[in-house]
């Protein structure tokens, strides 16, 4: 990949992680969003050189699990 292809994606991976913060900030204690940024960054530390078939960063997934659940769970 290309330093202007991992930046896009880097921006990519934020922006999940921000629309994932986004759908529960209102009920998510501070201990809560420690918890969850803990969660991800040993999330994407442990896939950070794993890509799906499709050459998407893996780390898609687990955010898109996660954000799910606080959309279907809270």
């Amino acid at each position: 990949m290309t330093a202007e292809e991992i930046e896009i994606e880097n921006a990519a991976i934020t922006k999940a992680y921000k629309e994932l913060l986004k759908v529960s900030y209102t009920t998510l204690s501070d201990d809560d969003k420690k918890l969850i940024r803990g969660a991800f960054e040993v999330a994407l530390d442990g896939h950070k050189n794993q890509r799906r078939k499709s050459g998407e960063a893996y780390i898609f997934h687990p955010l898109a699990v996660a954000k799910i659940v606080a959309q279907e769970i809270g």
